[in-house]
């Protein structure tokens, strides 16, 4: 789980530098500022692996690597259910006979499955289609995900990602803001309809946390940026250590 984070960071940077943006390091620590995804660090959830993934996809993809890019982002369906969403936009978006690739991760992973189980509908009959909790219909619930975006992105980073975000509806910048955008439609909706007892946790948008770091290097402004990076770090540190669902403050407290 330490490496998956490790890397993270400079994949994401890489992409800041294939977008020729200016201070391309930057894209690390300000992922890494994203207090959820800290969090996360810390546990063997599939988030991380989905957000590495995400960002090499997206590295190969603005590096001219088209074929490479498709054939990695074909694999997020394996590591989290809105890979499948997130695919299939993406083959919207291309709109090209090559973003059949998208589909390869899946097929192998099916086919894998049928081998090793028999049962060639091995993924439908396990797939955790619902919790078997569910929560009536909230209009407000449509607010969950931009109420907790400080927890996603770093409350001293929102401005950044919101101006990062609103400047990037161009050629080169359209896929990245569709993706995330996506994932926040596909949440917003199952968190108000009630449909997986898991609809409302801010975690969920984790995964997409390199794109929200290339918005907030995108729509960097000003020279505080070494004031700012260290407030947004402390929130982090802060937030890690008073979450009720960090195990590492139990661990330490049993041993004293």
């Amino acid at each position: 789980r330490e490496a998956t984070i490790a890397c993270i960071g400079p994949t994401t940077a890489a992409t800041a530098r294939a977008l020729k943006l200016d201070r391309p390091w930057m894209a690390a620590p300000l992922l890494l500022a994203s207090p959820v995804l800290f969090l996360l660090s810390s546990e063997t959830m599939t988030e991380p692996l989905f957000a590495l993934a995400f960002a090499t996809a997206l590295r190969l993809h603005f590096e001219g690597r088209l074929t490479a890019a498709l054939a990695v982002a074909s694999l997020l369906p394996t590591l989290r259910p809105e890979g499948f969403f997130l695919c299939a936009v993406w083959a919207l978006y291309d709109r090209r006979p090559r973003s059949l690739l998208l589909a390869v991760g899946t097929a192998v992973w099916v086919i894998s499955a049928w081998i090793l189980s028999g049962d060639p509908l091995y993924l439908w009959h396990h797939w955790p289609w619902s919790t078997g909790h569910r929560q009536p219909f909230s209009a407000l619930a449509i607010l969950r995900y931009p109420l907790v975006l400080p927890l996603i992105a770093g409350p001293f980073l929102v401005p950044f990602v919101v101006l990062g975000a609103l400047s990037s509806w161009r050629e080169r910048w359209r896929l990245p803001l569709i993706l995330v955008g996506t994932s926040l439609i596909l949440y917003t909706a199952l968190n108000a309809l009630g449909l997986f007892d898991a609809g409302g946790r801010s975690r969920l948008i984790a995964p997409v946390a390199p794109a929200l770091a290339l918005f907030a290097l995108r729509g960097w402004r000003g020279k505080l940026s070494l004031p700012i990076c260290a407030l947004s770090f402390a929130f982090a540190f802060g937030a890690v250590d008073l979450s009720p669902t960090n195990r590492d403050w139990r661990a330490f407290r049993a041993t004293i």
